[in-house]
């Protein structure tokens, strides 16, 4: 049965009645057209049940006057909207999420949050907020501070992040912290295993402890932890991938520190096949060529994919090197995009689609991937740094296009 309340909405107000149903909040206001919000679009949550601030990227909706029916709205909506808004935002990482209550600090300042803790990612939203993915491999460390009960998790590039008000659960929180760090290192020690058996057990476990999969380190970093590294990379791994020619000629012509190698598993959706996007046979193979990579059969069984980020003039080119069918990125950006990077490559559901078309090009059976592209942060930004699509349609002449000055002259 409705219930009513007052509203104010893109510059009308007035009484109206609210009816909350399959996920979807239906505004009926005494005069105008009915008003319909999806619970997943809303981007933050705020108010204390009587009156109610519901966001939506660019605006709010004021709801006052809910009277007894508020609490039991504000209630349903922070239980259901953390997991509506992670689908929507392709935010949904491993495994069933623990939720909880907290306290989120950081130099933006402290609030309330709602927390969603998965195998690989924690998705905190402060109150009013849209939910922020922490992606697991980029915690460098997490330490609990006995007196105060304050969590601190120290992570590679960003600020901070202080959670605290766990209310009797900071020890199970800490506990599945570390336990999904040492999930992502026994990953990195396998894969590792398998790709890099020339590395000694000494050397696996320095680069297992510190190279989680998704996080893209530099050579220099990689040498740091391993010295041989690379010459091991380019005879081992990098032999066996099938866009080994492209990696090679990526790394012969850019300053190591301005290399960066990342490994992750295939997010869903990443390998998707789109017509137009296949690439095309190559043609040309350079006199002296390595041997022939494994067939693609085999590398479709392969469940790591390999990626190469590198920085050349003013371009940044993302290869990945185990995949046959997808093309090289070309963006353009600072330092930054090694964050960006890295998150794209932690992301549990990811597709190519959502990185490159325009909003009005996401329709039909890509509409899934639009609230994203539109409103998930690291994407927004790495949406506006893209600049376009290199399809290997031989060698030479892809080597012109990622020439250092990142455009074929």
């Amino acid at each position: 049965m409705p219930k009513t309340c007052t509203y104010s909405w893109n510059s009308t107000s007035g009484n109206a009645q609210w009816t909350l149903a399959e996920d979807t909040l239906l505004l009926l206001p005494e005069s105008g057209t009915p008003l319909p919000f999806a619970v997943r679009e809303l981007s933050g949550i705020s108010g204390d049940g009587y009156s109610l601030d519901l966001r939506v990227p660019g605006a709010v909706l004021k709801l006052g006057k809910l009277g007894q029916d508020g609490p039991t709205l504000l209630e349903h909506l922070q239980r259901t909207w953390p997991g509506l808004r992670a689908d929507a935002l392709r935010l949904t990482g491993t495994g069933t999420p623990a939720r909880y209550s907290c306290r989120t600090s950081s130099p933006s300042g402290a609030r309330p949050a709602l927390a969603l803790l998965y195998e690989d990612v924690l998705l905190l939203a402060p109150e009013g907020e849209d939910l922020a993915p922490v992606f697991l491999p980029t915690l460098a460390s997490v330490e609990l501070d006995e007196g105060s009960y304050a969590l601190a998790l120290e992570r590679r590039g960003e600020a901070p992040l202080v959670l605290t008000k766990l209310a009797g659960q900071t020890g199970e929180v800490l506990e599945k912290l570390n336990a999904s760090r040492t999930r992502l290192t026994r990953e990195s020690l396998q894969v590792l295993s398998s790709w890099m058996p020339a590395l000694s057990a000494l050397q696996k476990a320095a680069l297992a402890g510190s190279w989680p999969p998704g996080l893209l380190l530099s050579f220099p970093e990689l040498e740091d932890l391993c010295p041989g590294f690379t010459e091991s990379f380019k005879k081992g791994w990098l032999a066996k991938s099938l866009r080994q020619q492209e990696g090679r000629a990526l790394l012969d012509g850019t300053a190591p520190e301005q290399a960066f190698l990342g490994f992750a598993r295939p997010p869903e959706g990443m390998a998707e096949g789109a017509p137009g996007e296949e690439d095309a046979p190559d043609q040309e193979t350079p006199e002296g060529a390595p041997a022939a990579a494994p067939t693609e059969a085999a590398a479709a069984r392969e469940p790591i994919l390999l990626w190469l980020l590198v920085k050349r003039g003013s371009s940044w080119f993302l290869e990945s090197l185990t995949e046959k069918d997808h093309a090289t990125y070309r963006f353009e950006g600072g330092d930054e995009m090694v964050a960006l990077g890295t998150a794209l490559l932690c992301s549990p559901i990811f597709s190519r689609n959502a990185l490159y078309q325009p909003l009005e090009g996401l329709t039909g059976d890509k509409s899934y991937y639009a609230i994203a592209a539109r409103d998930l942060a690291f994407l927004k930004d790495l949406r506006s740094r893209f600049r376009e699509r290199i399809i290997h349609s031989g060698m030479e002449s892809w080597k012109r296009k990622v020439a250092p000055w990142g455009v074929e002259s």
